[in-house]
């Protein structure tokens, strides 16, 4: 979400799985990004997720829920300043995901699964730097798509022709030699 900021592109909708979907949620409620850091320094699997048998589970998400209301309030994902959407993959064929606009997929193999408060900094800096790559590509390809559209434009506009243009060119060039 940073990079996004960074690069002034305004989000429209946002989505997220996870514990992206958590990010998602708090941006999309107007949480700025260094806040949304902030709290997820102080996340870990423990804290959020409590063993439990009730309601056919065997995880409760009852801190979660706790967490988000405090941080956010009583709202309904409909009251989001940004139309969010809280989703599922299918981790094995990567299905919700192929609609994405944006897909950045990382290797955080070699990050705990539980906690990772000490090397918050380092796990974020693992989503930012690739998502600027990813930024920087589809900005270039826009640029350049623009500049495109506008050399066909102004082709169909100037009743110019290039070869007459350039021959024209030509001839000044020698007529201004030959004068010296």
């Amino acid at each position: 979400m940073k990079a996004f900021e960074e690069e002034q592109i305004r989000v429209h909708c946002i989505s997220g799985t996870s514990v992206g979907a958590l990010v998602a949620s708090y941006y999309a409620f107007g949480r700025p990004v260094e806040s949304i850091l902030t709290i997820g320094s102080a996340l870990n699997l423990s804290k959020i997720l409590n063993f439990t048998l009730e309601r056919g589970g065997l995880f409760s998400t009852d801190a979660i829920r706790e967490m988000i209301h405090r941080d956010l309030g009583d709202c309904l994902i409909e009251d989001a300043n940004i139309p969010l959407a809280i989703c599922a993959t299918d981790i094995e064929t990567g299905e919700q995901l192929k609609k994405a606009d944006i897909v950045v997929s990382l290797d955080l193999s070699r990050y705990s699964l539980t906690n990772n408060a000490k090397c918050l900094e380092e796990l974020y800096m693992e989503g930012y730097h690739p998502m600027k790559k990813k930024i920087q590509s589809v900005l270039w390809y826009k640029r350049m798509n623009v500049f495109v559209n506008l050399f066909k434009a102004a082709g169909k506009l100037l009743p110019l022709k290039v070869p007459e243009i350039l021959k024209d060119l030509k001839r000044h060039a020698f007529a201004v030699r030959n004068r010296s």
